[in-house]
């Protein structure tokens, strides 16, 4: 996390890698020589940060090849809540791949799946705090997985999405200005250019 604080603009992604590269060659020889140490989450949240350089570079083969160590990893992972968190992230970042592999298709069974499980998570929050689920739906977790929704349908042409369902529940700002990016394409890809270009006017004007 700290490499990543220190090496986030652009021009440094490459230098990045091959630092994480050269990081998971030793933490792999470390391991190897101490078996008693799981290693298991070490290795998959350093993979978890190559993914995301990776998906900022376009590297799509690199990016595949460590998505198939990180699932061969995931059985070992959700036997502990603790991981959960961690495989959530490395699921949300796997549809990212693949929407950059223009697999849009793939995406969207991915993004189904994630879904799934957010909903699944969503019940169990509701069994063990016994509050009303509307708090969950502010959670992040929550607003991630339906900004992920929102856009893997729209890449692959969805038009019949309820986005305004989600607008009351947001407050973070770079959620807001996501939302209101899908909600000009939306109406585009609903072919209302005409309605598209006043709420983009009026977004101007109210900023």
């Amino acid at each position: 996390e700290r490499l990543w604080r220190n090496h986030n603009k652009s021009s440094q992604y490459n230098e990045l890698i091959n630092i994480l590269k050269i990081f998971e060659e030793q933490l792999i020889i470390f391991f190897d020589n101490n078996k008693t140490i799981n290693s298991e989450p070490y290795l998959f949240r350093l993979r978890n940060l190559m993914l995301i350089v990776y998906n900022h570079l376009g590297n799509t083969k690199d990016a595949i090849e460590i998505t198939v160590k990180q699932n061969k990893s995931l059985s070992s992972l959700v036997a502990n809540p603790e991981y959960f968190d961690l495989v959530l992230n490395f699921k949300s970042i796997e549809i990212e791949i693949y929407v950059n592999c223009l697999e849009f298709k793939k995406a969207l069974e991915l993004s189904n799946t994630y879904i799934k499980t957010i909903n699944t998570y969503k019940d169990i929050w509701g069994l063990m705090v016994e509050e009303d689920l509307e708090e969950f739906e502010k959670s992040r977790a929550f607003i991630k997985s339906k900004m992920i929704e929102f856009r893997i349908a729209l890449l692959n042409n969805k038009t019949d999405i309820n986005l305004d369902s989600l607008r009351t529940k947001l407050s973070n700002k770079y959620d807001l200005s996501r939302f209101e990016n899908y909600k000009i394409m939306l109406l585009l890809k609903q072919n209302k250019p005409k309605i598209a270009l006043d709420y983009y006017t009026l977004l101007i004007k109210s900023n």
